[in-house]
């Protein structure tokens, strides 16, 4: 019998250790391969695994926490601004319910047809599994707010549209004429 519970406690350590080292493997190619397969973004930018995109992008922060919902709209700006410049082709436009993102798009012209871009408009999706998963998303009716990320800057700011923006409708194309951001004085709309 003793012999027994000597083997026993031996095959238990054994076994014990094998299973910690393949925890220990386990965890180091964890670490590695979130390493060596991550994106550094710049200060101000996150890494998505997708947003509006086949491939993975990094995003600004506050722009990050968007959701692809089966219920969207479409907003067309011909022209987005800050004190009468074009924004520049890293620069984002985002759209708010309130404080919540729901849809951006990096603002590069030359991708975009004819040169005018559009930003997606999420809409909530109560026929989603995970109900919190597009929650605080557009309903028919809400007017959403829009914000301009300029990249070189690491700043966020609100943005005015030419028009009155027309409550968000599912499946809905909304051109407007301009997205307009005024820093400082000495600037107008008007100019």
């Amino acid at each position: 019998m003793k012999r027994n519970r000597k083997y026993n406690k031996k095959m238990a350590m054994e076994t014990s250790m094998n299973g910690l080292r393949h925890i220990v493997i386990l965890l180091w190619i964890g670490f590695f391969s979130s390493v060596l397969f991550s994106q550094d973004c710049a200060d101000g930018m996150d890494y998505m695994e997708y947003l509006n995109s086949d491939e993975s992008i990094c995003v600004p922060t506050d722009f990050s926490t968007t959701n692809q919902s089966q219920f969207q709209a479409f907003y067309y700006f011909n022209s987005v601004t800050i004190n009468g410049a074009p924004i520049a082709s890293d620069d984002w436009v985002g759209a708010f319910n309130g404080d919540i993102c729901v849809g951006a798009r990096q603002w590069d012209t030359d991708l975009c047809l004819s040169g005018v871009c559009d930003v997606p408009v999420m809409g909530y999706d109560a026929e989603h599994p995970d109900l919190e998963y597009t929650m605080g998303y557009m309903n028919s009716g809400d007017i959403p707010t829009f914000k301009i990320y300029d990249t070189s800057k690491d700043t966020y700011y609100d943005a005015a549209s030419s028009e009155d923006i027309p409550g968000w409708a599912n499946n809905t194309i909304f051109p407007s004429n301009s997205l307009n951001v005024v820093t400082g004085p000495g600037w107008s709309y008007d100019q």
